[in-house]
């Protein structure tokens, strides 16, 4: 009998534990594959993101590697720093916060290092965007809002601001295989970068500044530049196979990517680009300070709490030979419990003054009542200028009540 009660509890503790660790085992083979991550992140491990860069990075000594998932107002300098995004949409070049841009500026400025690359593009992202112009420079209007938030909202144009254009070679059709990719060639002033990379991208770049420096031509067209800005500088590209785990398998250049970091200690993965943000909260602040234990312990007083609520710790006392509920002690009611109150703080002396105060303070003001207070109050003083040992309360309060009760 005992064991059949206690045979499906455990079966359902059983059953949902393995459906517990099933679904963890699912979402952990969700994350180690990186597939619920954009292309070109450095979370995906699969051939079309950057995990292998990532970490191919963290394995050389006197590097610092990192992913940025926060704000641009957190990005700071960027002294011996290394920005790499990845994958960034071409029309987005077009559109960018006001905030996001002045934090480009400063970590430029600063010594920093940008390297953006745009993701291949072919017949399908052509077909996407064929009516879709970039965006130019939104604000909001002079009457609304502070200028703190009109700045916050304004989109700055990269390519305005950086002097170039992007164009889209029509006849160009790129292979993703690589087989019949077309290729990037090197600029003649290069040294030390490999003669020519696959290239999987028909977009280029055209009306460039004199201040920028072509690195990779296809067909004649920069693929690949850089610029300086005072220490720092932005590079470029057109293409973001040469980074990805694919082409870090099949035909890895890395002159190419030596050149890319440069002589900078700390190199920085930006996600935010990508949508991948962290938003702080209770978990993160309990993992960034390993309160895990503190977490564990609250929930073990919890639940000593509700198992103490629901069932005492302690065993009844087992009945006595003989003893009959009868000689149980019943509980009394709450108007008992009430009086019992009463009797235990206020003293009999003072209880016809201190009901008479509360009746005056609650019901005094009714027109009934008024009319007969002074009466009340009448035999109320001559109650208490008797002596202790000769009132009599209770004759006193039914004086009272007779009075409060006639009808005239």
């Amino acid at each position: 009998m005992l064991k059949s009660r206690f045979i499906l509890p455990a079966l359902l503790v059983l059953l949902l534990a393995g459906f517990g660790l099933g679904v963890i085992r699912l979402f952990q083979l969700r994350f180690d594959a990186g597939d619920i991550y954009p292309p070109y992140s450095s979370l995906r491990a699969d051939p079309l993101g950057a995990k292998v860069l990532y970490e191919g990075l963290q394995n050389i000594p006197g590097l610092s590697v990192g992913r940025f998932f926060q704000p641009s107002t957190k990005l700071g300098g960027g002294r011996q720093r290394v920005l790499l995004l990845l994958g960034v949409d071409r029309w987005d070049l077009g559109g960018v916060p006001g905030e996001d841009f002045k934090a480009m500026q400063a970590f430029l400025f600063s010594g920093g290092r940008i390297v953006i690359s745009l993701p291949p593009v072919g017949l399908e992202e052509r077909a996407k965007h064929q009516d879709t112009k970039p965006p130019d420079e939104k604000k909001l209007p002079p009457d609304k809002g502070t200028n703190a938030a009109r700045d916050a909202i304004t989109m700055v144009s990269l390519l305005d601001k950086y002097d170039l254009r992007l164009k889209d070679d029509s006849l160009f059709i790129p292979d993703v295989a690589a087989s019949r990719a077309e290729l990037a060639e090197s600029a003649p002033t290069t040294n030390g970068l490999p003669a020519s990379i696959s290239w999987h991208s028909s977009v280029y770049f055209t009306d460039l500044d004199a201040s920028w420096r072509v690195l990779y031509q296809r067909r004649k067209h920069p693929v690949i530049i850089e610029r300086s800005f005072g220490p720092g500088s932005l590079v470029l590209s057109t293409d973001s196979y040469f980074v990805s785990n694919e082409a870090l398998r099949k035909e890895r250049h890395p002159g190419l990517l030596a050149w890319l970091i440069g002589s900078r200690r700390e190199i920085l993965f930006d996600e935010t680009h990508l949508g991948v943000e962290e938003h702080p909260g209770v978990a993160v602040l309990l993992r960034r300070y390993h309160l895990q234990g503190v977490l564990l312990g609250l929930l073990l007083v919890a639940g000593l709490f509700v198992w103490q609520s629901s069932a005492p710790l302690v065993p009844p006392f087992p009945d006595e030979p003989g003893e009959s509920r009868a000689a149980l002690v019943q509980g009394r009611e709450s108007t008992a419990g009430f009086a019992s109150l009463l009797r235990r703080s206020v003293p009999p002396v003072d209880i016809l003054s201190v009901c008479f105060a509360e009746w005056k303070t609650a019901c005094a003001r009714q027109p009934r009542a008024a009319a007969r207070l002074a009466d009340v109050e009448k035999i109320m003083a001559a109650e208490q200028a008797l002596p202790p040992g000769s009132r009599r309360p209770a004759e006193a309060w039914q004086a009272m009540q007779r009075i409060l009760t006639e009808r005239k």
